[in-house]
């Protein structure tokens, strides 16, 4: 088991290695729509550039400007995994990713251990899902250890 968790990390980081920029986009609303944007702007500025929304409606969006509808039975994180391994295959040269993760130290692990990202991006930091988190410092505290983690 832990020869095979050694493999998969080493796996993962030469993935996250070949996509050069990696915009992490967090918040407790309008995630969705900053995504679009950033990746529209880059579109425009001629990058080969994917991006993912998971919002409502949760998408694929293309250097094209296509889109395609992500049709899922479960949410998982795990889905970030593979839209990397995507990206790579796709010859991406930056991706734009909406955060899944709602509670503090998911996105953490989100963010640490999946997408690393290059920038980040909070939207704005307002009371949302209290089902997940009860105080305002444990959501302050969720995006605040997105910063801290990322390398500048």
């Amino acid at each position: 088991f832990l020869c095979l968790s050694f493999l998969e990390k080493k796996s993962h980081d030469q993935i996250l290695k070949r996509i050069p920029i990696r915009i992490h986009v967090n918040g407790t609303r309008g995630k969705s729509s900053v995504t679009r944007l950033i990746h529209s702007i880059l579109v425009e500025e001629g990058w080969k550039v994917f991006a993912k929304t998971t919002g409502s409606t949760a998408s694929l969006l293309f250097p094209n400007r296509s889109e395609s509808f992500i049709f899922r039975n479960k949410i998982s994180i795990e889905e970030q995994k593979s839209f990397l391994r995507f990206a790579v295959n796709n010859d991406a040269q930056a991706i734009v990713l909406e955060c899944m993760a709602v509670q503090p130290q998911y996105q953490r692990d989100s963010e640490e251990l999946l997408i690393c990202a290059t920038h980040g991006v909070i939207t704005n930091i307002r009371p949302d899902h209290w089902e997940w988190t009860d105080t305002e410092e444990k959501i302050l505290e969720g995006f605040k250890k997105q910063f801290l983690i990322m390398e500048f």
